[in-house]
Formats: C-alpha cells, structure tokens, sequence
C-alpha cells in the first residue's frame, strides 16, 4: 500500500470516529478535495504524494495533452475506492503523520 493510500486511510478514520467510514462517507468528505488536488497534479506536476501517485499509475508528464485529457474525477473516484476497500480489507490501526494530511473541518484542504 502506498503512503497516500494509507494518509487517506487515516483522515477518513478521524472523520469518521467509532466506525469504519463507508463508500458515501469517502466520495462525501475526501473525494472533492481529491479532484482539486489531482486537476492540479496533471496539470503541474509536483513532489506532493497525489503528483507522485498520479505520475506512477498514469505515467504522464503534467501538463502534456494525455493528462489534459485525464479527468480528475474519474482517478478521485477510483482512489476513493481503493481507499474503501484498503479499510474495509481488515483490521488495522490507520494514523497518518500530522505533516501529511491537513483537514479544515470535514474538507481535505492540502495533502499527500
């Protein structure tokens, strides 16, 4: 498991205390700020983790026409799911470093 996949694992546990989040609780409170920092990785690229994630499965260079034509969206949603499945896979005890996820409210603000 990669450490975005495992920091996203961690702020959906802190939204959601006593249970383990579901799909709706995921796409509610994570995946809109995915899709701002996806649109943002494809476009310029980076060192944050989503850029890293974005250029290792996609193997795009921001900015080029491929990852113009990439729909954020689309990755925030499959990501979300994988998110989902990793929590629900099994036990596990999903804590984050505080530098690498920050939360305003219940909205993923900057991340990863």
């Amino acid at each position: 498991m990669t450490m975005l996949i495992d920091n996203l694992c961690a702020l959906a546990v802190r939204q959601n205390p006593g249970r383990t989040p579901t799909r709706a609780d995921v796409q509610r409170n994570i995946q809109p700020g995915l899709v701002h920092l996806i649109r943002r990785a494809l476009r310029v690229g980076g060192d944050s983790l989503v850029a890293r994630w974005v250029n290792r499965e996609l193997g795009l260079a921001p900015g080029s026409d491929e990852a113009a034509d990439t729909d954020p969206n689309e990755l925030a949603s499959w990501l979300c799911k994988e998110v989902v499945w990793h929590l629900q896979s099994g036990p596990r005890h999903w804590t984050a470093p505080s530098d690498e996820t920050v939360v305003e409210g219940r909205r993923l603000v900057a991340a990863c």
